[in-house]
């Protein structure tokens, strides 16, 4: 796996099998098929086991992702992770613009 890929990975965890079936709609999806990697999308539809549709939120273009392939290797991101992090991305933003952001360093050994 390339370096960029495995950058674009962070916060995703990978799902296999009856994962799958886990999937909702919302979630975020990257995947690799045939070994290619593939950004992926937030998911539209879960037509589990069969496919699972995406879609690219900018460009409202949409897909489908063969879940019975058996290349596929699928990274997800919940819409729970998302808010999460969205949260602490504000609390990090809003003590940036109040002023009491400490830059932290490292401490001596």
């Amino acid at each position: 796996m390339k370096k960029q890929d495995k950058e674009s990975l962070i916060g995703y965890r990978e799902i296999k099998g009856k994962e799958y079936s886990k999937i909702q709609v919302g979630d975020r999806i990257r995947y690799f098929i045939d070994g290619e990697f593939r950004k992926g999308g937030m998911i539209k539809a879960v037509k589990y086991p069969d496919y699972i549709v995406c879609m690219n939120p900018i460009n409202k273009v949409t897909w489908c992702v063969q879940l019975k392939n058996p290349t596929l290797q699928a990274y997800i991101m919940t819409k729970a992770d998302r808010v999460k992090t969205n949260q602490e991305k504000e609390k990090i933003y809003k003590a940036f613009k109040d002023g009491t952001l400490v830059k932290q360093t490292k401490r001596a050994k």
